[in-house]
């Protein structure tokens, strides 16, 4: 999976404001830390709870990035820790996810210095 955010939904939020712009992408990259962090220590320590509800969270954030692929794995992620399913599917899921999240957060750091 490759992930390449796009901007077109943030965009069509702030408009033409670069500033207001450059400003929500310095949240939206801090929340990310924030998120991605909380995500593998949830599945470290096996919180299903918490794995669900930061999948959650993260899911909207994502979605301002345009980035629909990794925020339907972040669903299917949330939706196994519902139902109490830490099996080798919601590993090999979350794996996908930290693997693909951490590489566009790289790219979005690189892109938005």
């Amino acid at each position: 999976m490759t992930i390449n955010f796009k901007f077109d939904k943030l965009k069509s939020i702030v408009g033409e404001d670069k500033e207001a712009f450059d400003k929500m992408i310095t949240v939206i990259k801090q929340q990310l830390t924030v998120d991605i962090d909380k995500i593998k220590i949830a599945f470290e320590s096996g919180d299903l709870e918490a794995i669900r509800f930061n999948c959650h969270s993260i899911r909207s954030t994502i979605l301002y990035l345009g980035g629909d692929d990794l925020a339907a794995l972040a669903k299917e992620i949330e939706e196994k820790a519902k139902k109490k399913e830490m099996d080798d599917d919601m590993t090999h899921k979350v794996a996908i996810f930290l693997e693909n999240i951490n590489s566009a957060y790289a790219d979005l750091k690189n892109k938005f210095k």
